[in-house]
């Protein structure tokens, strides 16, 4: 009961009401949002939150954009490969603490900080020096590794040990028909260090920039 009153006690605010729905969010998935519950975790009258949001679109709108502004903005005079990989990997843990805004990122309209983070993204592709049109695919090359990314992490949940899952499933393959897939799959148990592969990727992108330019 104290912590409830102390929450009322707490005045109200655009980004407290966002905040407290990212939080709600995180916890329980983007399903569990919703103005009522919202006004539940803050200890206020539902129609107390339309002072601050004009309706559930624009919370979600407010929400996606306090996720954005998790993502550090390269800095002045930063060479373009590196403002490129610290936007894509910013972006990417900033999807995994927030893993609800992934299906939101393209469905809602950027706000303020999306966009700062798009101009940027632009930027550092332009300093590359590459063709405009190269340039193009690129930044969509990234952006849907990045988001596709997060919603595979996401998605694929596995119960129990993974080393133990592939070794099961290698198991009932044969190595006589399918034995391209049985490496693959034993390489996935044998290396000591387990291989980045979003790393990988985006290494993969921005080589081909770089070997453009040469």
């Amino acid at each position: 009961m104290a912590s409830k009153q102390s929450a009322q006690r707490q005045p109200l605010s655009r980004d407290r009401v966002l905040r407290a729905g990212v939080a709600l969010a995180d916890r329980e998935g983007i399903a569990a949002l919703s103005m009522r519950r919202l006004a539940g975790e803050v200890g206020y009258e539902v129609m107390s939150l339309y002072h601050y949001v004009a309706n559930k679109d624009d919370l979600l709108d407010g929400m996606v954009e306090l996720v954005a502004d998790e993502i550090e903005l390269p800095g002045a005079g930063m060479a373009w490969r590196e403002a490129l990989w610290q936007t894509a990997t910013g972006m990417r843990a900033a999807l995994v603490r927030h893993p609800w805004a992934v299906g939101l990122w393209f469905s809602r309209i950027a706000g303020p900080n999306r966009i700062r983070l798009m101009e940027a993204q632009l930027a550092a592709l332009a300093d590359s020096g590459v063709d405009p049109e190269l340039a193009h695919l690129a930044y969509h090359a990234l952006l849907n590794h990045v988001l596709g990314y997060a919603l595979q992490e996401q998605s694929f949940v596995v119960e129990g040990d993974p080393d133990e899952m592939v070794e099961r499933f290698r198991a009932g393959l044969s190595p006589a028909q399918f034995p391209h897939l049985h490496d693959h799959l034993q390489a996935h148990l044998t290396h000591e260090t387990p291989i980045d592969d979003f790393q990988f990727l985006v290494d993969l992108i921005l080589d081909r920039l770089a070997a453009s330019r040469e």
